[in-house]
């Protein structure tokens, strides 16, 4: 849920200011900030990173915090949250997921292998640091396409839990494809 009294609903805090404004509840892992969780903002974004992530002139945290959509129940155009709380989260699902839009925007990447490195952080507190040659491949297509987005974080989900790697590729927003690939937007949940 993003803080609706700043522009952008806190999302894309000024990360040049002392004290960036997440707006009073924050949004994404701006939120952890904003109620005083974390005292500083610097750890939102990976040390690796050559400078802070800046799209369409925008700062954001270097860190995708609860990365699972589902469709709305209420409207299956709609994407939410599939997780409401942290006890909702399966032990396979991850929490926190390294930012990733292009190229440019992946913290760890392993030019000689044409692959890359993504950690990734569970609800219980454990971190996994997964090499993918297939997530990379899929991380480095520009854009917000949200059913490339799922295979990137599933293909590392499914790696750190030891599951077999043999799923379809680009079909999260497929119901018939639900049981085939490494995230699905299927079944719908409640917004």
């Amino acid at each position: 849920m993003a803080s609706s009294d700043v522009t952008g609903g806190g999302a894309f805090p000024d990360f040049e200011s002392k004290n960036p404004n997440f707006g009073n509840s924050g949004a994404g892992l701006g939120k952890l900030f904003a109620l005083g969780y974390i005292k500083t903002y610097k750890i939102l974004n990976c040390p690796s990173l050559q400078d802070k992530v800046v799209l369409n002139g925008l700062t954001r945290p270097g860190y995708y915090f609860n990365p699972h959509f589902a469709y709305a129940v209420e409207d299956n155009t709609k994407l939410t949250a599939r997780y409401k709380k942290i006890s909702d989260i399966p032990n396979d699902r991850c929490l926190i997921f390294e930012f990733f839009y292009n190229d440019g925007t992946i913290a760890h990447l392993e030019p000689k292998e044409s692959s890359a490195y993504f950690n990734i952080a569970f609800a219980d507190g454990h971190v996994n640091t997964i090499k993918n040659k297939t997530a990379r491949d899929r991380a480095v297509i520009a854009g917000w396409e949200t059913a490339r987005g799922a295979d990137v974080i599933g293909i590392c989900e499914f790696e750190s839990a030891g599951k077999p790697m043999n799923m379809t590729l680009g079909k999260a927003y497929d119901a018939a494809s639900m049981n085939k690939v490494y995230y699905s937007f299927w079944p719908a949940a409640r917004h």
